[in-house]
C-alpha cells in the first residue's frame, strides 16, 4: 500500500510540474480531479464547460504501470 501511494504522489506532482511549466501564469490549468475511467473524466470535464465552471479541459492518461485495475488513473486540469 505504501508503495501504491508513493506512485500515485510521485504521479501527481510529475504532471503538476508538467503543466505548470508549460503555460503561462494567466492561463495556466489546475488539476480538477482525478478519475479511474476516462467517461468520467469527460463527462465532468464537459459538466464544468457548459455551466461555466471552465472555459476548457484537458483529460490525461497516466499509466500506474499495474497489472490490476486500476491500470491508470485520468486526471482532469481546466
Amino acid at each position: 500500500m505504501r508503495r501504491v501511494r508513493t506512485l500515485l504522489a510521485a504521479v501527481a506532482l510529475a504532471g503538476g510540474l508538467a503543466v505548470s511549466t508549460g503555460v503561462a501564469p494567466a492561463q495556466a490549468a489546475v488539476l480538477r480531479n482525478v478519475y479511474y475511467g476516462s467517461d468520467d473524466c469527460y463527462r465532468y470535464g464537459n459538466h464544468g464547460v457548459q455551466n461555466g465552471y471552465w472555459t476548457s479541459f484537458t483529460c490525461t492518461f497516466v499509466s500506474t504501470g499495474s497489472a490490476y485495475p486500476p491500470y491508470g488513473l485520468w486526471f482532469l486540469y481546466a
